[in-house]
């Protein structure tokens, strides 16, 4: 897993990324830089939770974007996002 912005963007760029989570309250020049990325790699992501509660999920201050680097647990996060 990898946590914040620029770490995520990389992930993707290295095709390393699988699925993101980006937090609701993300400033939009910082979905400027990482949306048009995951829709042109095609890497599923998700729109929820704060920045606080995904800082605090990762042990971390607050941080707009996590990713998914392991294949399997990308796909499980998928679905249980798809079950809430």
């Amino acid at each position: 897993v990898v946590a914040g912005t620029d770490s995520v963007r990389k992930a993707v760029r290295d095709g390393k990324a699988f699925r993101v989570i980006l937090a609701a309250d993300t400033a939009p020049t910082q979905q400027e830089k990482l949306l048009p990325l995951l829709e042109a790699r095609r890497v599923p992501h998700h729109h929820g939770f704060t920045q606080s509660e995904l800082g605090a999920a990762m042990g971390r201050s607050p941080v707009a974007a996590v990713g998914f680097t392991d294949r399997n647990f990308a796909r499980r996060v998928g679905e249980l996002i798809a079950a809430m």
